[in-house]
């Protein structure tokens, strides 16, 4: 079978790469530009915080980002430039509230070596330039005009040109400013540089020499002639030297930092005061301004500890410095000082935060408090798909996320958010009801009835009281309490009656019993007609002034529900049929019966679509009826819904019943009748991604795996013990799945890093293993020599025990569960198979069956029974099969291609998904059939899908987060999480002219849009690696598809139109393809 792939986000980036303060959308707004590697974001500063003022996902990677204020613009440009070297300079349009490209272009060489890390970059503090370090021994000089515009090539401007026919011309600047151009540079190993307040542009660099001493040098920078000057200054300083910070006008010069000192140096030299002595080694990461003149600078290491460094100027010459410890909090990438002692923390490897600088610190000493934080799911390096409560055939996250002291569990669901706003103790509540009283449509009077009696309140001027004294029926238990449209009534239904009372005075009117003296269990009310139900019997009442026309249906079974819609009745039996009934003869229109459980509930809707019975199991899950005209019920649609209500911080069970209040006092919020009481809480407007946070103390989550025999999470973490030494701490740890409680924890020996983990059956079946694979970290050793396989039982109490611990030679990278108790390990640079001793005694060892060598390193293994897919740290994917008979590990197909592997999938016997660590994702199939034209051509696997995600991938697993329905024109078939936090979903399109027309509709709707920086969506998705550029092929990029949704309806219908005659289909309407791809849209 062939596989269609059809990939789209899930949940976008959250890690943050880049952040900078300036004013984009307005001469005196204040911004917070935050970066997410492919994702920008703008902020505005307000007294209240940070809010968001837009969003933005770019066809790019961006690896440098500077906020330029050229001196003839009130507004700042934002210069981006990509992994791939291409910039763009930004800018703010008011009027659309959107991003504008003021120009864009290339700075790629043809020739020379890219850096090793990010590339290393700055902007002359008078926005005359832009330095950029993108290849050894070259420095990218982008001139910059006094308007912020960027001289372009005679080859880009006549590239503008032709993209400009027939539009405006681009204005180019008229000055004598060159285009982007390279100075070659002597220092091949530069570690930072940065832009020096001069009257000539003037660069300082840190670097390191051939004999790997580092030194300071400052050049000038001549834009007319494309030159460096000659070095005005050199200074040597300690080969732990990482960071420079440039001081601005009027002191000037710069900082040199170390692991241990501060050094502060003029531009020239002449001043150089004796170097600041840190009290522990404290290497800084990043840095920000908090006074213009640079004499304060907020500084954060790696680890979370934040200072504030002091230079102590003298006639605007620095004399001395000195440093102040704000305590410790999230590690960041980008650290911005915002105003009034307020900063921002960007974090990769925790939430990113907002924090409040304070003069005093608080009882733990730290100085600093966090006012909020922004939750980031990145680093995932491992995550495990469990079954979401209450939410049949979804998914939920349990992923090791953070890094260092931000390491954590997160949880992460899909659905509605409830955000709890009261909650009001009503032991044993079953039902809510609320019903407004007068014309405007509040509600401000509710009941909340018990197994024994009814509890009424009153809504008035945002509160909520306890009515004591009233005429309703308290005594006994509400079925229904509601307003009946256009009388001025109220009518309440209870077990032993129907009582109707004036809405204003709430005297009561009427009554009704049915004189068989059988409870009422159901009833339902439209318009002026009330349908109550008996034990297998309904009855409809007419409300005017009184209580009017009783009129009896029997049905023969018992009632679990009903519901009245217009001339309809619908009414759920406990014999699982559903009966359809007409008002007023209650003739029979349908009957159906459902396959597996009883309607718990059932209401009759109407949407664009049509109309639809909806039937509610007590799973939460649901089965949606297409009504024909004549009433026939078709088409079942089984868990459409499928998800029962929740909040983030606490679970709704399917039990609980839920009512919208509309109160005279707010917007619309969600009561919950909860077994302890009365939840009331506002509705999130939309599904979303919902997160909870598990810190581990200090800890780093590493590998994941579920036991669900058991139901816990067997967990490899790690500790950092020291930041410079880099030593850690492994350890094992056992949690509930459902509380993420620790059960049992395991340390690891001394030096011992925990790499992956699994769970192995035994060959009987009776009893599942936690299997952990180790390595023994030296620093004398470059590729750790010895490792260990460790087999661990989880006894009844779920507490660990030491089974097995075999030594093997190297580390043990992967792991993977085979059939009859055999394990798959990568060890080093093989694969090798072992088997489980017959009995678990003391002293047993693995039973090494055999291997195959001839990797570089196998980092992954991926099993299905008895095949196995290997992912190599570069010589990409190999298929292996175990031959139980001959013992032996045999080589189906490999890709010959190089690649580097970060994560790979078996997506079934003849198919592999691998992703590289240029963020590029490829499907690889093995041709098994007749059809290969000789044995080589069986052993080669083909790529028939590639293209590059944006997302570097650490892992695949199966499942999905979202149920879909049955019929549904994609099967999700994996869930990818990446370094930066996002989730992602993998599904496969079933049938081959839907896969078409998807192909065919992502190129039409990628035609429409114009993306911001003019970064290609072509250029972005091609699959792009050191040896070759493919475009992308064989993949469906859902994020593309789902644009379609934001178009203009006339632009919509054009579209489909044109999918007709390219397909040959004739018309396709625009109505079913705006379905298709809200069914798509339901995968996330």
């Amino acid at each position: 079978m062939s596989i269609n792939p059809y990939f789209v986000t899930a949940h976008p980036p959250s890690a943050v790469s880049h952040a900078q303060k300036g004013s984009f959308t307005g001469p005196n707004d204040v911004n917070l530009v935050v970066c997410k590697t492919t994702r920008l974001e703008i902020y505005l500063l307000g007294e209240t915080g940070t809010e968001l003022v837009h969003a933005e996902n770019l066809f790019a990677r961006v690896q440098v980002l500077h906020l330029v204020r050229p001196a003839d613009r009130p507004t700042d440009l934002l210069f981006l430039c990509t992994d791939r070297f291409q910039y763009a300079l930004l800018s703010w349009d008011p009027s659309r509230n959107a991003f504008k490209t003021e120009q864009a272009g290339s700075l790629e060489e043809k020739a020379g070596r890219k850096l090793d890390e990010n590339p290393l970059s700055f902007v002359d503090p008078h926005a005359r330039l832009l330095g950029l370090n993108l290849y050894q021994g070259s420095l990218k000089v982008v001139p910059l005009d006094k308007s912020g515009s960027i001289r372009m090539s005679a080859t880009a401007t006549a590239a503008m040109a032709v993209q400009n026919k027939g539009k405006k011309r681009a204005v180019m600047p008229s000055d004598d400013l060159p285009s982007p151009f390279t100075i070659r540079m002597r220092e091949n190993t530069v570690h930072s540089m940065v832009a020096l307040d001069s009257p000539l542009p003037t660069v300082a660099v840190l670097y390191q020499d051939a004999k790997e001493n580092r030194h300071v040098r400052v050049y000038g920078i001549i834009i007319k002639d494309k030159e460096l000057t000659d070095p005005v200054l050199e200074v040597d300083v300690p080969n732990t030297a990482h960071l420079l910070i440039p001081i601005p006008a009027p002191i000037g010069g710069f900082v040199v930092l170390d692991y241990r000192t501060a050094t502060y140096c003029s531009a020239d030299g002449s001043v150089r005061p004796a170097p600041l002595h840190l009290r522990q080694e404290f290497k800084i990461k990043c840095w920000s301004y908090v006074d213009p003149d640079g004499t304060r600078i907020l500084v954060g290491n790696v680890v979370g500890s934040y200072a504030v460094l002091f230079l102590h100027a003298q006639q605007n010459q620095v004399a001395s410095m000195s440093i102040y410890s704000l305590g410790s909090t999230t590690p960041c990438t980008s650290l911005v000082y915002l105003d009034n002692g307020y900063a921002y923390l960007g974090s990769h490897v925790g939430d990113s935060a907002l924090i409040k600088l304070t003069e005093e610190p608080d009882a733990t000493g730290n100085s600093l408090v966090v006012e909020r934080t922004y939750t980031n799911l990145g680093p995932i390096t491992d995550f495990v798909v469990l079954d979401a409560p209450g939410q049949p055939g979804a998914g939920q996250l349990v992923t090791c996320s953070g890094a260092f002291s931000d390491g954590s569990l997160r949880v992460v669901r899909h659905g509605i958010e409830i955000n709890e706003q009261v909650l009001i103790q009503v032991p044993g509540l079953v039902r809510v009801f609320a019903c407004a009283r007068g014309d405007g449509g509040a509600h401000d009077l509710l009941a909340l009835s018990t197994g024994a009696a009814t509890i009424v309140l009153t809504c008035a001027d945002g509160e909520i009281e306890h009515v004591e004294a009233t005429s309703l029926r308290t005594h006994e238990p509400t079925v229904l309490l509601a307003a009946v449209t256009g009388t001025h009534r109220i009518v309440q239904v209870t077990p032993t009656g129907v009582y109707l009372f004036d809405a204003t005075s709430m005297q009561q009117l009427d009554e009704w019993t049915d004189t068989r003296g059988t409870a009422i269990v159901a009833a339902e009310l439209s318009g002026i007609a009330l349908v109550v139900a008996y034990k297998a019997s309904i009855v409809e009442l007419t409300i005017a002034a009184k209580l009017q026309n009783p009129r009896p249906r029997q049905l023969g079974d018992d009632i679990s529900a009903l519901d009245v819609h217009g001339t309809l009745v619908a009414v759920a039996l406990w014999n699982r049929d559903v009966v359809l009934l007409a008002r007023p003869s209650f003739a029979e229109v349908a009957r159906v019966t459902l396959d597996q459980f009883e309607a718990r509930s059932i209401r009759i809707a109407e949407w664009d679509t049509g109309a639809y019975a909806l039937c509610g199991h007590g799973d939460g899950s649901l089965v949606a009826f297409e009504m024909q005209p004549n009433g026939a019920m078709v088409n079942p649609r089984k868990n459409c819904s499928g998800h029962g209500a929740r909040t983030a911080s606490r679970g709704l069970s399917t039990a609980d019943v839920c009512t919208l209040l509309n109160p005279n006092f707010g917007g619309e919020v969600l009561m919950v009748a909860k077994e302890d009481g009365l939840l009331v809480g506002a509705i999130e407007p939309i599904e979303n991604i919902h997160i909870a946070t598990y810190p581990l103390g200090g800890e780093m989550a590493r590998r994941i795996a579920h036991h669900a025999p058991l139901s816990t999470l067997a967990v490899l973490t790690e500790r950092l013990e020291d930041a410079m030494t880099h030593e850690e701490a492994g350890f094992l740890k056992l949690f509930d799945d459902a509380t993420l409680e620790v059960v049992s924890t395991e340390q690891l020996a001394p030096t011992e890093t925990p790499l992956s983990i699994c769970i192995l059956s035994t060959a009987d079946g009776a009893e599942q293993l936690v299997v952990v694979g180790t390595a023994f970290v030296k620093p004398t050793e470059e590729e750790p020599s010895v490792g260990r396989v460790l087999v661990y039982r989880i006894t009844p109490e779920r507490v660990l025990q030491l089974a097995i611990a075999t030594t093997v030679k190297g580390a043990v990278y992967s792991l993977a569960a085979m059939p009859g108790g055999r394990l798959a390990a990568g060890i080093a640079n093989r694969v090798q198979v072992f088997g489980l001793p017959a009995t678990l005694t003391a002293g047993a060892k693995l039973d090494p069956i055999c291997y195959h060598a001839g990797f570089i390193t196998a980092l992954y293994i991926e099993s299905r029974g008895d095949f196995l897919s290997v992912g190599d740290l570069m010589k990409s994917v190999t298929m292996l099969v175990y031959s139980e008979a001959a013992r032996t590990l045999e080589v189906l197909a490999k890709d010959p291609a190089p690649s580097w592997v970060t994560a790979i999938a078996a997506v079934d016997d003849d198919h592999i998904l691998a992703a590289d660590a240029n963020c590029n994702v490829y499907l690889a199939r093995r041709n098994a059939g007749d059809d290969a034209d000789d044995a080589a051509a069986r052993k080669r696997l083909e790529l028939c899908a590639e293209w590059h995600g944006g997302e570097f991938i650490n892992r695949f697993r199966r499942g999905c987060l979202h149920p879909v329905a049955d019929d549904g024109a994609v099967t999700p078939v994996l869930i990818t999480a990446s370094a930066n936090g996002a989730l992602g979903i993998i599904a496969h399109v079933m049938d081959p002219a839907t896969f078409e027309l998807l192909l065919e509709l992502q190129r039409l709707v990628a035609s429409q849009l114009v993306p911001v920086g003019r970064f290609a969506y072509d250029e972005y998705r091609a699959f792009a690696n050191e040896r070759k550029v493919v475009p992308m092929h064989g993949a469906v990029d859902g994020d593309m598809v789902e644009r379609y949704l934001e178009l203009d309806p006339a632009v919509q219908a054009n579209m489909a139109a044109a999918l007709g005659n390219t397909l040959g289909r004739g018309d396709v309407a625009a109505e079913d393809l705006t379905k298709l791809v809200l069914d798509l849209a339901r995968l996330h």
